[in-house]
């Protein structure tokens, strides 16, 4: 007999300025607030005296600039970020199955820029770069997936983030 309850309430705001340099070009900046509720382990039986784990939050802070660049021949979008997280929702596999647990504190940083460009009726090129420091700053009891023990994760990149990516595409309609 196991049994267990958990609620979540939430309210994310959002806020959001532009301003128009040009008719075509626009800078801006947004502060929002993300949201993913807790839950319960699927595990049993429970592998610690309680199979929940928390509500996940996050405030985004982000400044860009974006338009219409070379009389419309092409467009220009960038822009700068700081994600402030509280116990993010972090997965693990500990031999038997996946499982979730919280990290107090992390963080990401980065930017990222696109310039595509259309030379001629029909074709557009597009090149894109980002950047991304993704940490935690406080996980003191993260799971090794290999031994299922605790160790200090703080100040650890995360997993599977990229810490620089490229795109470019080649379209003719």
């Amino acid at each position: 007999d196991y049994k267990e309850e958990i609620s979540f309430n939430n309210l994310s705001p959002r806020f959001a300025l532009r301003y128009d340099i040009t008719e075509d070009i626009n800078i801006y900046g947004v502060v929002s607030r993300g949201f993913k509720a807790g839950g319960l382990q699927k595990a049993f039986p429970p592998p610690a005296p309680s199979i929940a784990f928390q509500d996940e939050s996050a405030w985004n802070y982000e400044i860009g600039l974006k338009g219409n660049i070379l009389d419309g021949m092409g467009y220009i979008s960038t822009a700068l970020y700081y994600m402030d997280w509280k116990d993010q929702q972090v997965s693990f596999f500990n031999g038997r199955y996946v499982t979730l647990d919280n990290a107090p504190k992390s963080e990401s940083m980065g930017g990222e820029s696109e310039l595509t460009l259309k030379p001629t009726e029909g074709l557009s090129l597009s090149l894109g770069a980002g950047y991304s420091d993704a940490t935690f700053k406080d996980f003191q009891n993260a799971a090794d997936e290999l031994t299922s023990l605790a160790f200090d994760a703080s100040g650890n990149r995360q997993p599977l983030t990229s810490k620089w990516t490229l795109n470019s595409t080649v379209q003719y309609r």
